[in-house]
């Protein structure tokens, strides 16, 4: 069974809080850790490889797992640091909330495969588009959702997050009332866990998520012209700029965006508001939108110890895979050096 919040019936997955070990032990662990991330340095060379075997070098210096391909050393080590955060965390609620985006997503391509009936693939043609690791195996969510198989038992907060998603669907009949219904309750499932956890450093990163979604979500639907119902249906709750601001911006000017978007922390935003429409408008926007939330989540590397000392180091690698799998993307699709240096993410 999951938990229910004091103030919202959201159900959340259970969180062992009663852990033996502490923040410092934790962080004395990554401390010694920390030197085995790329930094800057490792950055600029992974940005100048020339072919995946470079990439494989450059892995094997920073105590990257090793396996038969540059994918698999990704996946395993991937996996390894969340069970790195396992083993050490005092309080499992972090990994919990790090994790849960990956399960939203993986609950999103189940539930829509499952509405092409006896039509629907096996679990084998959809693992391109699984996100690993995750709190629920991913096969078991295939077998429970789309295969229907009677004797799978499900968590009662993946019960929750699928019945709100079927009940979106059969009033709108429309995919993506789905994928709207699964954030929305996601993010509702964050704020509690954030809440309970009880680090503003922590809250104040997933406010900040929250907040450039729904920046996103404006400027896309302006631009598109998105009908104003589906825009609101779209916003999420809980951010520093709340629903009815982001409501009443719909039929402003650009000039109110800009001006709400000045007495915040997205102020360098605001270039957006006009030019997001032009040629690579949108791939700045996530450039920018990742410096402002990677800025954000490095300053916990300066804490001495403490969970934001560890969770920084965690994301940290997490950016580097990021950007190791761009990089191999990049050598396939044969980008010229612009383009590729556009896609470089830095944990600063």
């Amino acid at each position: 069974m999951g938990r229910k919040s004091q103030f919202r019936e959201v159900v959340t997955p259970v969180i062992d809080t009663q852990r033996f070990g502490s923040w410092e032990h934790a962080s004395g662990r990554i401390w010694v850790l920390e030197k085995d991330l790329f930094g800057r340095a490792g950055l600029d060379r992974l940005y100048g490889v020339s072919s995946p075997d470079e990439i494989r070098g450059l892995l094997l210096e920073h105590h990257y797992l090793q396996k038969d391909t540059v994918a698999e050393t990704l996946r395993a080590t991937h996996i390894a640091v969340y069970e790195l955060l396992d083993e050490i965390a005092p309080e499992d609620g972090y990994r919990v909330a790090l994790l849960l985006p990956a399960d939203a997503h993986n609950m999103r391509v189940m539930l829509r495969e499952s509405l092409r009936g006896e039509e629907a693939g096996d679990y084998e043609s959809l693992a391109r588009l699984i996100k690993i690791p995750s709190l629920l195996d991913p096969e078991i969510l295939w077998r429970a959702i789309v295969a229907r198989e009677k004797d799978v038992r499900l968590p009662e907060w993946v019960t929750s997050m699928a019945e709100k998603a079927r009940l979106a669907y059969a009033e709108h009949y429309d995919a993506v009332s789905i994928d709207l219904a699964v954030e929305r309750r996601l993010h509702e499932m964050l704020r509690v866990i954030a809440s309970e956890l009880g680090s503003d450093w922590f809250e104040q990163y997933l406010t900040m998520i929250r907040d450039l979604i729904n920046l996103e979500i404006l400027v896309r639907s302006r631009l598109r012209r998105v009908n104003e119902t589906l825009y609101n249906a779209s916003l999420l709750p809980g951010g520093l700029i709340s629903e009815e601001r982001w409501r009443a911006l719909y039929d402003g000017e650009d000039g109110d965006i800009v001006d709400l978007l000045k007495e915040t922390p997205y102020r360098t935003m605001t270039p957006f508001v006009v030019s997001y429409g032009e040629q690579g408008g949108a791939s700045k926007f996530s450039r920018e939108r990742d410096i402002l939330l990677y800025g954000h989540l490095s300053t916990g590397a300066k804490q001495l110890s403490g969970p934001e000392r560890v969770l920084s180091f965690i994301m940290a690698r997490e950016l580097e895979i990021r950007n190791v799998k761009m990089v191999l993307s990049a050598l396939v699709n044969e980008l010229n050096e612009e383009d590729l240096i556009a896609l470089r993410r830095d944990f600063s």
